[in-house]
C-alpha cells in the first residue's frame, strides 16, 4: 500500500495509527464492494423471476417478494457500510466526519476521514484521505495551547490506547 503523510507536525506514531486504521478500513472496503455487487445480481435475477432457492438455501424457505425485499436490506446496509467506512473510533474525545466518493472504474470508494481529538491542550484535528491504496495523513494542531509536539502525541496517542480499550 502506498502511505503519504504530511503534517504540520510529525507525529509519526499518530500517523502511523491512522495509516494502518485507513489500510485495515479499505481491505474490509474493497471485500463490501464485492458483497454489494454478489446482491445487486442476485436483485437483478430475482427481479426477472429466476428462481435461486437451489444456489441460496435461504430463498428455499420464503416467497419471491420477501426474498427481493432481504436482497434490497442487504444492499442498503452494503451502501451504508460504504459510505460510512469502516472508520469509527469508540472514543466520546474522538468525533468523526466520514465524506466518501464515488468513482466510476475504481474498486473502493474514495474516503476522507476527519477526527477531532479532544486533549488536555486543546483539540488536534487529523484528516485522512484515500485514493485507491494511497493514505495520505494530515495533522493539525493549531488549536492546542502553547505545548509541545511530544506531549500533544502522547496525548492523542494515549486517547487511541483508552479507545481500544473500550
Amino acid at each position: 500500500m502506498n502511505k503519504k503523510s504530511s503534517s504540520h507536525t510529525t507525529m509519526l506514531p499518530v500517523t502511523a495509527f491512522f495509516v494502518r486504521k485507513a489500510e485495515a478500513a479499505l481491505a474490509k472496503t474493497a471485500n463490501r464492494v464485492a458483497d454489494l455487487h454478489f446482491f445487486e445480481q442476485v436483485l437483478v435475477r430475482l427481479k426477472s423471476g429466476e428462481d435461486l432457492s437451489p444456489e441460496l438455501a435461504a430463498f428455499k424457505k420464503v416467497d419471491k417478494k420477501v426474498a427481493i425485499e432481504s436482497t434490497k436490506t442487504m444492499i442498503k446496509r452494503c451502501k451504508d457500510d460504504l459510505t460510512k467506512g469502516y472508520w469509527d473510533i469508540k472514543s466520546k474525545k474522538i468525533t468523526l466526519k466520514v465524506k466518501a466518493e464515488f468513482i466510476e472504474d475504481e474498486l473502493v470508494p474514495r474516503y476522507t476521514a476527519q477526527y477531532k481529538v479532544a486533549i488536555k491542550s486543546g483539540e488536534v484535528v487529523i484528516q485522512v484521505e484515500t485514493a485507491g491504496v494511497t493514505v495520505e495523513v494530515y495533522t493539525n494542531t493549531k488549536k492546542c495551547k502553547a505545548t509541545t509536539e511530544e506531549q500533544v502525541q502522547d496525548q492523542v496517542m494515549k486517547e487511541l490506547v483508552l479507545s481500544g480499550m473500550r
